[in-house]
């Protein structure tokens, strides 16, 4: 099984580690002073924020301040994905273009800079091996809608409902039975 053919394979994983938060994100600490944006909601009193700005508040980050970096966010941002971010679409140019292919900043599924994971490239390379061998063996399709993602829980996204599936083995899949 030659993994370097199996390139819809690969953008099916790729696109699903998009839209799944496998962590709540990166925890880091700021080395510099750094403005984030000027953004309309209320921050906390420890925050350092420009109160000249009315309803809108500078949201600054102090060298010293620990801060959490969301690996959802980003993948969900219209500005960085298109109008349909939150949409499952292994045919995008990020993952058909090798020219436009994201940084590690816009797809954060495996981190970044000197916490990225070592081992992405195998965990990629099982997906596939794993994606591949079920989808010999079994054929998997959803019942009804797929309920919307949800974020009611701080730890992870998540489905708002249960997601249906229907498994049954495929007709070259004698040897395993499904109860």
């Amino acid at each position: 099984m030659a993994l370097d053919g199996m390139c819809h394979l690969r953008r099916c994983c790729l696109e699903t580690l998009r839209l799944t938060a496998h962590a709540l994100g990166a925890v880091r600490t700021a080395r510099e002073e750094v403005s984030l944006c000027k953004c309309p909601m209320k921050v906390g009193p420890k925050n350092k924020c420009d109160e000249s700005a009315g309803s809108e508040r500078e949201i600054r980050i102090c060298p010293g301040e620990v801060i959490a970096v969301s690996h959802i966010a980003p993948s969900l941002n219209t500005t960085l994905w298109g109008d349909n971010a939150s949409n499952y679409d292994p045919n995008r140019k990020e993952w058909t273009d090798q020219d436009v292919y994201p940084s590690e900043y816009k797809f954060s599924a495996f981190s970044q800079g000197l916490h990225r994971c070592p081992g992405q490239k195998a965990a990629l390379n099982i997906m596939q091996i794993n994606l591949a061998i079920l989808s010999d063996l079994y054929s998997i399709e959803f019942v009804g809608e797929v309920p919307d993602i949800s974020f009611e829980r701080a730890t992870l996204a998540q489905r708002d409902g249960n997601v249906c599936v229907r498994i049954a083995p495929t007709s070259t899949n004698t040897n395993v039975h499904v109860t």
